[in-house]
């Protein structure tokens, strides 16, 4: 009897639970939902960086769109997409694309309002990129690279969303 009692209560307690988890997860990707633009330096150099969240693939994922441009030039800047697969969990995978030629897994974990992301595989190129909401409003991404040294950082940017039509 007791051990019943038990197996209802645990039970009742993840049926609780499980949806509050998934809830404070994607809690972040929803605050990320939308067109952030920044105007300063990108990789070292003046850019405008331009970044769109957006749910996709039956809302299983998020997809990034990421480009900055450091002439105004879509053709000679960077651009790369990514999509982070949804989970029940504060980990989340997917994978990321670019037109320098990469390809890299992810694996991310979400905290409160930061995202880290190691993308790439050990023995070749590997980073580090985190998405950190600010509390002014901005997002605040930072790209570190490891090196023989450890990780080097070489780019950080604030973004501002955009509302609507902007």
């Amino acid at each position: 009897m007791i051990l019943r009692y038990i197996m209802i209560l645990a039970a009742a307690f993840f049926m609780v639970i499980n949806p509050v988890l998934a809830q404070s997860e994607t809690s972040l990707f929803e605050k990320l939902d939308g067109t952030w633009r920044a105007t300063g330096n990108s990789f070292y150099e003046k850019a405008q960086s331009k970044m769109v969240w957006s749910k996709t693939l039956g809302d299983h994922f998020y997809r990034i769109d990421y480009s900055f441009s450091t002439t105004g030039k879509a053709e000679e800047g960077f651009t790369g997409i990514g999509h982070y697969r949804m989970a029940d969990r504060p980990d989340v995978t997917g994978y990321w694309v670019d037109n320098s030629g990469d390809l890299h897994p992810l694996n991310g974990k979400v905290k409160g309002d930061r995202l880290r992301t190691i993308w790439g595989e050990a023995g070749s190129k590997q980073g580090l990129t985190e998405y950190l909401l600010l509390p002014d409003g901005g997002l605040q991404v930072t790209d570190w690279l490891l090196t023989d040294d450890g990780w080097r950082e070489f780019n950080k940017t604030t973004f501002q969303k955009q509302s609507a039509g902007q």
